[in-house]
């Protein structure tokens, strides 16, 4: 009588790496794509890996002070994949740390911090009654928020509402007079931010009075809103430039000038917004190939998003005074002067195209 053995004896040393033998260590930091290069910082929300050796049983992972969600993490004994998190510090220290039930160590990280950013109102001339927008990024993270911030109209506490990190919206009451302050705080705001309501400045263009401007080209594209297909009025007569053009085609949306009486202006353009509001149809967005110059500027509304859209609701856009009539021979880098000023606003598509949109109310606003 004879037999075999037919069962296969599997490696019982098999090393799962999810135990650690001694104190943490960290040797480098990188990125899930490039685990060979090393990172000396990173971005809020960034996947990282941390590479080392001893880096299970986490107790705790700190970026600066900022405490990371463990069910966030994957550790072996060698990496950790995690998120980097989206909290902005208390203390700045550039430190990583992290502790396992074994030990603690450090390691030189920086995490980059953005800037907040507060563009005010997405259209600063809705009428009084309705709802404004003020518009930025990272709000949320300097605690700009319906619970920790501080919001006041004209000294008195303003309604507030819908607010995502990217944005929220202001009740304007009836009533509420041009030039009003909006005013907003919040515990990481070092002073509160502020901006005008309906702050007409010096008027560049008098959409009611053409002739003043010197008109030469474009009146055809000026209408009072009871033209077909035309968008609500904003605050009176506005451009809407409309028609197919060719590729390459040129076409002044506007050609003329104007009377500039304020000095300041001239002497100090750096100090100055050109300010204007602009409609696009939900379904004709400005296309980053369309080529539209104001005076000086090569305007282009999509550059890194490929179209701007408003989805026919009126948008403030505000530029640079020393761009728009930008002249690098000028003492104040600006061909702007006390007395008559030319001004224009081309249009010249890379491809062909049927384009929809309307401009209104360009002025100069004091930074």
């Amino acid at each position: 009588i004879t037999s075999c053995n037919d069962i296969v004896d599997y490696n019982d040393n098999w090393d799962d790496e999810l135990t650690s033998y001694g104190p943490p260590s960290i040797r480098k930091v990188a990125t899930p794509a490039d685990t060979a290069t090393a990172l000396s910082s990173g971005a809020l929300t960034q996947m990282i890996i941390i590479q080392g050796n001893n880096l299970t049983d986490v107790k705790t992972i700190l970026f600066n002070d900022v405490e990371v969600d463990l069910s966030t993490i994957y550790a072996t004994r060698y990496k950790i994949t995690l998120p980097i998190p989206r909290i902005l510090p208390e203390e700045v220290s550039n430190t990583l740390t992290v502790t396992t039930d074994k030990g603690t160590t450090n390691f030189p990280f920086e995490v980059t911090i953005p800037p907040l950013v507060v563009e005010g109102f997405y259209n600063e001339f809705v009428q009084s009654g309705d709802t404004a927008q003020i518009v930025g990024d990272y709000l949320d993270l300097y605690e700009i928020t319906e619970e920790l911030g501080t919001f006041n109209l004209n000294g008195v506490e303003a309604k507030v509402l819908d607010f995502t990190d990217k944005s929220f919206k202001v009740v304007i009451p009836e009533g509420t007079p041009d030039n009003s302050v909006f005013t907003m705080s919040s515990p990481r705001l070092d002073t509160p931010l502020s901006f005008k309501y309906r702050e007409f400045g010096d008027q560049i263009l008098n959409y009611e009075d053409l002739s003043s401007n010197g008109i030469w080209a474009g009146a055809e594209f000026v209408t009072d809103g009871t033209r077909p297909a035309d968008p609500d009025l904003l605050i009176g007569k506005f451009t809407r430039f409309t028609g197919t053009y060719s590729a390459w085609a040129w076409t002044w949306i506007f050609g003329g000038g104007f009377n500039l009486e304020n000095a300041d202006i001239a002497a100090n353009p750096q100090d100055y917004y050109v300010k204007f509001e602009v409609l696009t149809k939900r379904n004709k967005p400005i296309n980053d190939f369309e080529n539209i110059s104001i005076q000086n500027i090569k305007w282009e509304p999509g550059k890194g998003v490929v179209s701007l859209n408003t989805y026919g609701e009126w948008k403030t856009i505000r530029l640079n005074a020393t761009d728009v009539f930008k002249d690098d021979n000028a003492p104040t880098k600006a061909s702007l002067a006390v007395g008559w000023n030319s001004f224009g606003i081309s249009h010249q598509p890379g491809n062909e195209v049927s384009p929809e949109f309307s401009f209104c109310n360009f002025r100069f606003v004091k930074k």
